[in-house]
């Protein structure tokens, strides 16, 4: 079965909360605020399915910190750097809308 692709702000936040609760068991608690202003600030970086990859590799760290805190929005902000050391690149190509349509890209880009 395909990954679901994370096309923008919306489908992180999904993806966010739903792989929170698969790990914690309850629903993440999420502040449309706060928590939304800081993954829009790194979708501005990364990409949408970009902050996806490096989030998986957050919940999968080993962070005694990260335990610690709850794997929280704002500690993975935090925790940017140390994640991006991580092999999450070719996790982000499950999630991005446009790996493997280098066609279609092409075509709309007029070449």
């Amino acid at each position: 079965m395909d990954q679901k692709k994370i096309k923008d702000l919306k489908d992180l936040i999904d993806h966010v909360c739903s792989t929170w609760q698969k790990k914690k068991g309850a629903k993440y608690p999420f502040n449309r605020g706060k928590d939304a202003k800081l993954l829009n600030r790194l979708c501005d970086f990364y990409e949408p399915w970009g902050v996806a990859a490096l989030w998986d590799c957050y919940l999968i760290c080993n962070s005694e910190f990260a335990q610690k805190t709850g794997y929280t929005i704002g500690i993975f902000k935090i925790m940017i750097p140390k994640l991006v050391d991580m092999s999450w690149k070719p996790i982000a190509r499950k999630y991005d809308p446009y790996y493997g349509n280098e066609g279609e890209i092409l075509r709309k880009v007029g070449l």
